[in-house]
Protein backbone atom coordinates (compact mmCIF):
# COMPACT_ATOMS: atom_id res chain seq x y z
CA UNK A 1 0.00 0.00 0.00
CA UNK A 2 1.28 3.74 -0.85
CA UNK A 3 -0.17 7.14 -0.92
CA UNK A 4 1.55 10.08 -2.67
CA UNK A 5 0.96 13.31 -1.80
CA UNK A 6 -1.47 15.44 -4.35
CA UNK A 7 0.20 18.30 -4.89
CA UNK A 8 3.02 18.47 -7.39
CA UNK A 9 6.25 19.93 -6.05
CA UNK A 10 8.86 21.83 -7.81
CA UNK A 11 11.99 21.21 -5.98
CA UNK A 12 15.00 23.66 -7.31
CA UNK A 13 17.99 21.32 -8.62
CA UNK A 14 20.91 22.54 -6.59
CA UNK A 15 19.39 23.26 -3.35
CA UNK A 16 18.73 20.02 -0.36
CA UNK A 17 15.40 19.39 1.13
CA UNK A 18 14.76 17.60 4.48
CA UNK A 19 11.31 15.72 4.21
CA UNK A 20 10.23 14.33 7.78
CA UNK A 21 7.18 12.71 8.70
CA UNK A 22 5.90 10.91 12.17
CA UNK A 23 4.51 7.82 11.43
CA UNK A 24 3.44 4.31 13.57
CA UNK A 25 2.02 0.99 12.34
CA UNK A 26 -1.18 -0.79 13.95
CA UNK A 27 1.89 -3.66 14.56
CA UNK A 28 5.40 -3.75 13.46
CA UNK A 29 6.07 -3.36 9.52
CA UNK A 30 8.55 -1.18 7.54
CA UNK A 31 7.88 2.24 5.58
CA UNK A 32 9.62 3.52 2.62
CA UNK A 33 9.14 7.31 2.30
CA UNK A 34 10.67 9.05 -1.67
CA UNK A 35 10.90 11.99 -3.51
CA UNK A 36 10.74 11.19 -7.06
CA UNK A 37 12.04 13.21 -10.02
CA UNK A 38 9.11 13.29 -12.59
CA UNK A 39 9.00 14.19 -16.03
CA UNK A 40 6.70 15.43 -17.98
CA UNK A 41 6.63 13.18 -20.57
CA UNK A 42 5.52 10.51 -18.41
CA UNK A 43 8.15 8.06 -16.26
CA UNK A 44 10.66 9.54 -13.67
CA UNK A 45 14.64 9.53 -13.38
CA UNK A 46 15.87 6.24 -12.23
CA UNK A 47 17.23 8.53 -9.27
CA UNK A 48 15.06 8.75 -6.40
CA UNK A 49 15.73 9.83 -2.56
CA UNK A 50 14.48 6.87 -0.41
CA UNK A 51 14.59 5.92 3.34
CA UNK A 52 13.14 2.69 4.56
CA UNK A 53 12.83 2.21 8.34
CA UNK A 54 11.06 -0.48 10.54
CA UNK A 55 7.78 0.48 12.65
CA UNK A 56 5.96 -0.31 15.64
CA UNK A 57 2.87 0.60 17.53
CA UNK A 58 5.14 3.40 18.77
CA UNK A 59 5.08 7.06 17.01
CA UNK A 60 8.90 7.71 15.04
CA UNK A 61 9.57 10.30 13.48
CA UNK A 62 11.61 9.67 10.43
CA UNK A 63 13.74 11.97 7.88
CA UNK A 64 14.82 12.21 4.92
CA UNK A 65 17.26 14.40 2.88
CA UNK A 66 17.06 15.07 -0.33
CA UNK A 67 19.57 16.99 -2.99
CA UNK A 68 18.60 16.81 -6.68
CA UNK A 69 21.81 17.60 -8.88
CA UNK A 70 22.39 20.57 -10.07
CA UNK A 71 21.69 19.70 -13.78
CA UNK A 72 18.80 17.32 -13.26
CA UNK A 73 16.22 17.63 -15.65
CA UNK A 74 12.36 17.11 -14.20
CA UNK A 75 9.15 18.85 -14.19
CA UNK A 76 7.80 18.15 -10.92
CA UNK A 77 8.23 16.21 -7.48
CA UNK A 78 6.29 13.32 -5.85
CA UNK A 79 6.33 12.29 -2.49
CA UNK A 80 5.35 8.48 -1.70
CA UNK A 81 4.57 6.90 1.27
CA UNK A 82 4.82 2.73 1.16
CA UNK A 83 4.05 0.42 4.09
CA UNK A 84 4.43 -3.36 4.31
CA UNK A 85 3.77 -5.80 6.95
CA UNK A 86 1.29 -3.60 9.11
CA UNK A 87 -2.20 -3.91 8.74
CA UNK A 88 -2.46 0.20 8.86
CA UNK A 89 0.07 3.27 9.24
CA UNK A 90 -0.81 6.54 10.78
CA UNK A 91 1.07 9.67 9.01
CA UNK A 92 1.51 12.99 10.73
CA UNK A 93 3.16 15.98 10.69
CA UNK A 94 4.86 15.45 7.08
CA UNK A 95 7.00 18.66 6.68
CA UNK A 96 9.14 19.36 3.92
CA UNK A 97 12.04 21.89 4.43
CA UNK A 98 14.59 23.95 2.12
CA UNK A 99 17.98 23.58 3.80
CA UNK A 100 20.15 25.68 1.23
CA UNK A 101 22.35 24.59 -1.53
CA UNK A 102 24.30 21.80 -2.36
CA UNK A 103 27.78 23.54 -1.91
CA UNK A 104 27.10 24.70 1.46
CA UNK A 105 28.77 22.39 4.12
CA UNK A 106 27.10 20.84 6.74
CA UNK A 107 28.27 21.46 10.52
CA UNK A 108 30.84 19.33 11.86
CA UNK A 109 28.16 17.19 13.80
CA UNK A 110 26.27 16.92 10.55
CA UNK A 111 23.85 18.82 11.06
CA UNK A 112 22.77 21.43 8.00
CA UNK A 113 23.99 25.16 8.12
CA UNK A 114 20.48 26.52 7.49
CA UNK A 115 18.68 28.18 9.68
CA UNK A 116 15.15 26.27 9.76
CA UNK A 117 13.51 28.50 12.07
CA UNK A 118 14.36 31.74 11.14
CA UNK A 119 12.21 34.62 11.94
CA UNK A 120 12.70 36.36 8.49
CA UNK A 121 11.60 32.51 6.81
CA UNK A 122 8.11 33.16 4.79
CA UNK A 123 7.28 30.35 3.69
CA UNK A 124 3.54 29.85 4.48
CA UNK A 125 3.50 26.04 6.46
CA UNK A 126 0.66 23.89 6.91
CA UNK A 127 -0.13 22.49 10.54
CA UNK A 128 -1.83 19.25 10.64
CA UNK A 129 -2.55 18.22 14.72
CA UNK A 130 -4.67 17.34 17.10
CA UNK A 131 -4.06 19.04 20.79
CA UNK A 132 -2.57 15.66 21.40
CA UNK A 133 0.01 16.33 18.85
CA UNK A 134 0.49 19.89 19.26
CA UNK A 135 -0.17 21.10 22.66
CA UNK A 136 0.07 24.89 21.50
CA UNK A 137 -3.72 24.62 20.24
CA UNK A 138 -5.07 24.85 23.32
CA UNK A 139 -3.74 28.34 24.40
CA UNK A 140 -4.01 29.50 20.66
CA UNK A 141 -7.43 28.70 19.44
CA UNK A 142 -9.33 27.57 22.69
CA UNK A 143 -12.71 28.39 21.16
CA UNK A 144 -12.50 26.25 18.34
CA UNK A 145 -11.77 23.65 20.42
CA UNK A 146 -13.95 24.04 22.76
CA UNK A 147 -16.66 24.12 20.01
CA UNK A 148 -15.08 20.76 18.22
CA UNK A 149 -15.38 18.41 21.84
CA UNK A 150 -17.00 15.01 21.64
CA UNK A 151 -17.18 15.70 17.09
CA UNK A 152 -15.46 15.02 14.03
CA UNK A 153 -14.98 18.84 12.95
CA UNK A 154 -12.33 20.61 12.60
CA UNK A 155 -10.81 24.03 12.19
CA UNK A 156 -8.96 25.71 9.66
CA UNK A 157 -7.30 29.32 11.25
CA UNK A 158 -4.34 31.11 9.84
CA UNK A 159 -1.40 32.59 12.59
CA UNK A 160 1.62 34.59 10.15
CA UNK A 161 3.09 32.25 7.93
CA UNK A 162 1.10 29.14 9.21
CA UNK A 163 -2.18 27.71 8.52
CA UNK A 164 -3.53 25.19 10.96
CA UNK A 165 -5.90 22.41 10.17
CA UNK A 166 -6.91 20.78 13.58
CA UNK A 167 -9.78 18.89 14.82
CA UNK A 168 -10.18 17.24 18.85
CA UNK A 169 -9.04 14.13 16.95
CA UNK A 170 -6.99 12.23 13.98
CA UNK A 171 -10.53 12.31 12.05
CA UNK A 172 -11.37 16.05 12.80
CA UNK A 173 -8.01 16.94 11.25
CA UNK A 174 -8.82 14.35 8.65
CA UNK A 175 -11.49 15.92 7.49
CA UNK A 176 -10.56 19.09 7.80
CA UNK A 177 -7.60 18.05 5.40
CA UNK A 178 -10.05 16.76 3.01
CA UNK A 179 -11.83 20.20 3.50
CA UNK A 180 -8.42 22.28 2.57
CA UNK A 181 -7.43 19.89 -0.08
CA UNK A 182 -10.92 20.06 -2.06
CA UNK A 183 -11.04 23.69 -1.86
CA UNK A 184 -7.97 24.77 -2.69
Amino acid sequence: MFTRALQDLELIPGKRYKLSAWVKGASAGSVNMEIHEILASGGNNPATARTAVDVTDQWQQIELKYAPDASAVYDQNWIYIFMSGTESLWIDDVTLTEIGYDAEPENDDGSDNANESASNDDRVRIILATPDTNAQLAGMFPEDLAYLQGTDGFSIRTSGNRIYIFGENARGALNGVYDFLTDN
